[in-house]
């Protein structure tokens, strides 16, 4: 067992031994021993399998860790111990503070472990523009950065700021307040998200719709379900039981044909169509555009994923590969896969994981446990 001081020695002269001193680039959680670490795309560990990690990603160029005595800290993208692991639990960093937990209470930390203010909450959110979210007893309100209350503690839920806006739950009804506390609309819907270039999907009357920040509706509630909108413009609209797609305006770009609709990834629709088959139904799935053009034709049973110009595709018990076009790059050979990030997938064959190019051949050979894709560590 290392204790606290010795982990942290461990770890940091680690760091130092080898030369750690800048952003590794992109990194992938690989597991090794039933440990996890963090590998570079040579294959080569930046951070040693012989960590319990948590959220196995990087958010602010931190990920969080836990120590042989069960307690959380975090470490940097280049394996040096930055804030020691004496929590209960922990989020994630936003904005250069975190929330953590420590004897059932909830508090804030910067990237060094100190705390910006001697406050703490019986829950809290992250910080989102400079505000966060914060309960006291059973009520929610805001704060800033050094702990001064933007708006006393009034409300029955809240999820976090985002354009200047909280979603806000009071009287058992959602709307969405400013830092102030004004409302954007009456509290009078059953869901609110978040807004997100300038919309925000919500609930009425069992039914989904989107409304601006001035409280209008740009999408009257009359859709059974609703996906984000994508950086196009365009969202899945379920309507009448069948899924289509629409633009920020309601007008239909792809026809409502759909029996199921996942939510769009780079500009693009997972779609699925059920087949009366003897005495079963197929569920196929393929990829449309956001103006509803067949990209790969309805031949998968599980939903293709987009990742770094290429689709991993599942057929007849194996994941594959196509391009953009649908052509298969990789014939299915793979027991699991994941999308590509960065030139590189994780595949698994024979009970272990490596990662392969675009060719399919291996360039950080099976060796793995586990492996997750690779993602920038900021």
């Amino acid at each position: 067992m290392l204790a606290p001081v010795v982990f942290a020695i461990w770890i940091t002269s680690l760091a130092v031994a080898r030369g750690w001193g800048q952003n590794p680039g992109p990194l992938a959680p690989a597991k090794v021993g039933g440990h996890f670490g963090f590998i570079d795309t040579s294959g080569i560990a930046i951070i040693p399998h012989r960590l319990a990690l948590g959220q196995l990603a990087f958010r602010e160029g931190m990920t969080d860790m836990r120590d042989a005595e069960g307690r959380w800290g975090f470490i940097t993208a280049v394996g040096a111990e930055a804030v020691a692991p004496t929590f209960d639990d922990v989020e994630f960093f936003s904005e250069g503070l975190c929330v953590v937990k420590r004897d059932g209470r909830y508090q804030y930390v910067d990237k060094n472990g100190g705390r910006p203010f001697e406050l703490d909450f019986d829950a809290a959110g992250p910080f989102r523009e400079g505000k966060a979210v914060v309960q006291i007893g059973s009520l929610w309100g805001f704060i800033d950065k050094t702990g001064k209350t933007l708006f006393e503690p009034t409300f029955d839920d809240a999820l976090y700021f985002s354009e200047g806006f909280v979603p806000v739950k009071k009287g058992g009804k959602w709307s969405a307040v400013d830092a102030s506390g004004r409302p954007v609309a009456p509290f009078d819907f059953e869901e609110f998200y978040p807004f997100r270039n300038g919309r925000a999907k919500v609930k009425k009357n069992g039914l989904y719709g989107v409304i601006n920040p001035s409280g209008k509706f740009v999408l009257a509630a009359k859709y059974e379900e609703l996906t984000d909108f994508d950086e196009t413009g365009h969202c899945g609209a379920k309507l009448d039981g069948r899924w289509g797609i629409v633009d920020t305006s309601g007008q239909s770009t792809a026809p409502f044909v759909y029996d199921g609709l996942l939510p769009p990834r780079s500009g693009t629709f997972a779609v699925l169509k059920l087949r009366p088959n003897k005495n079963r139904t197929d569920s196929l799935w393929g990829v449309v555009s956001a103006k509803g053009a067949i990209m790969l034709s309805y031949d998968y049973s599980r939903p293709p994923e987009y990742g770094d110009g290429m689709f991993l595709i599942y057929q007849n018990g194996l994941y594959g590969y196509t391009n953009e076009l649908g052509v298969v790059q990789i014939a299915p050979r793979f027991a699991e896969a994941r999308p590509f990030s960065f030139g590189l997938a994780a595949v698994k064959e024979k009970d272990l994981w490596g990662y392969i190019d675009r060719t399919g051949r291996y360039k950080i050979e099976p060796k793995y446990e586990n492996a997750g894709s690779f993602a920038l560590t900021e």
